[in-house]
Parts: C-alpha cells; sequence; structure tokens
C-alpha cells in the first residue's frame, strides 16, 4: 500500500466532495485530519511520514490549510503471539464559506414532464 498515493487520494476526494457548493475561494478551503497508523510498528512512522509529505505537498500546492486534527496511533492489537493492525488511514473533513447556501449541485434529478 502506498502511503503517499492514498493521502494525495484523500485530499482529492475532500476537493471533489465540497466542488459542488459555490464558495468563496479554493483558498478559504480549511481541513481537518484524522491520522490512523499503527505507529510503533516497524515501518508504520515511515509510512505515516510519507503521507504527511505527500498531504502537506497537496494542500501546498491547491492553496488549502489544515488547521486541526486528530491521531489515533495505537491501530495495533496482540492476542498471545499474534499482532493484528489496521492499515493506516488518513480522513480528511473540509469546510468553506459558502456565500449562498443554495446554489448547489445535488445528484436529485428531476423529470422536466412529471413535475417532481
Amino acid at each position: 500500500i502506498d502511503s503517499a498515493a492514498m493521502a494525495r487520494m484523500t485530499v482529492a476526494e475532500a476537493m471533489t466532495n465540497i466542488v459542488w457548493a459555490k464558495m468563496s475561494k479554493i483558498e478559504d478551503i480549511k481541513a481537518s485530519g484524522n491520522w490512523m497508523y499503527a505507529a510503533k510498528l516497524p515501518g508504520e512512522g515511515a509510512k505515516m511520514w510519507d503521507a504527511c509529505v505527500a498531504l502537506r505537498d497537496s494542500l501546498l500546492d491547491l492553496g488549502v490549510g489544515i488547521d486541526g486534527g486528530k491521531d489515533s496511533l495505537s491501530m495495533a492489537a496482540r492476542c498471545g503471539d499474534e499482532v493484528t493492525k489496521a492499515p493506516g488511514e488518513l480522513t480528511m473533513t473540509c469546510y468553506v464559506t459558502c456565500p449562498d447556501i443554495t446554489k448547489t449541485v445535488t445528484p436529485d434529478l428531476k423529470c422536466p414532464s412529471s413535475g417532481s
């Protein structure tokens, strides 16, 4: 699993979700990130670092700021001799000023002939 690609895809998904509302400007978008990694296991800290660098670069390219978040860095459990870990994950929530909240695009399609 490519942690940097995952972070870039997370940013892309967040941007495609927010683009459907009229916003003031892209630079006004702020994000919150939730990191979930088994950071104490070998190699996981490095994967998280790669994701952080990719996230930073993607947001800088867009002019979007990240102003908060949280982490869950104990995403592994041991039962006897077996260790089970969750894959590293980044979840983003974005918000932005919308000058007119009625100007949105939705998948709520209407048939012209039925009036509904």
